[in-house]
């Protein structure tokens, strides 16, 4: 029996403290939670040209699905302003006409329609994202699209082009690019 008694404490004081335990490390781990990195910022037109930001400011930009490359431009390092670019998307959010965060709708005007909005997108670590749809008259998207696209296709950005990238974007370039 008083073996029995002195299990029961040594297990009910084993409980305690890896209680105590396990409470600490939650504590410590609620402390050391940092919000999630933003790892790649994409651009989609309803003309099909998608844009991909890095957070070094390099990326690409291509037309539909650019078989092997032939209607793509990378650029390069530094072309961009990754967290600035954030930064402003989040201050135009306001004109967008549909806000989706994580496959969920926020916001959506019934006049959206598919493929008639320019669709921004911020991805963070471990794929959450917040996606703004942005009408075709939205000054201030437009604008800041505008700046990206210009920037995108600088010659002294590029890094690499599709042979067919010029004729397609002298082509059929973004509807934002002709305002």
């Amino acid at each position: 029996m008083i073996a029995l008694n002195r299990l029961i404490v040594l297990t009910v004081s084993v409980l305690v403290v890896w209680s105590g335990w396990a409470a600490e490390e939650r504590s410590f781990a609620q402390d050391k939670k940092q919000s999630p990195t933003l790892t790649e910022i994409s651009i989609i037109t309803p003309e099909l040209w998608g844009l991909r930001c890095f957070p070094d400011g390099s990326g690409n930009l291509s037309w539909a699905a650019s078989p092997n490359g032939v209607h793509s431009t990378y650029f390069k390092a530094g072309t961009l302003d990754f967290q600035a670019l954030a930064v402003r998307i989040k201050g135009i959010a306001k004109e967008a006409k549909q806000d989706v965060k994580d496959d969920k709708v926020i916001a959506s005007d019934p006049d959206v329609k598919p493929g008639t909005c320019n669709g921004v997108i911020l991805w963070w670590q471990d794929d959450p994202y917040d996606c703004w749809s942005f009408p075709k008259g939205a000054k201030g998207a437009n604008q800041l699209l505008r700046e990206v696209f210009t920037a995108a296709t600088s010659a002294k950005a590029t890094k690499t082009k599709g042979k067919d990238f010029d004729k397609v974007w002298r082509a059929q370039p973004p509807a934002l690019m002709l305002q």
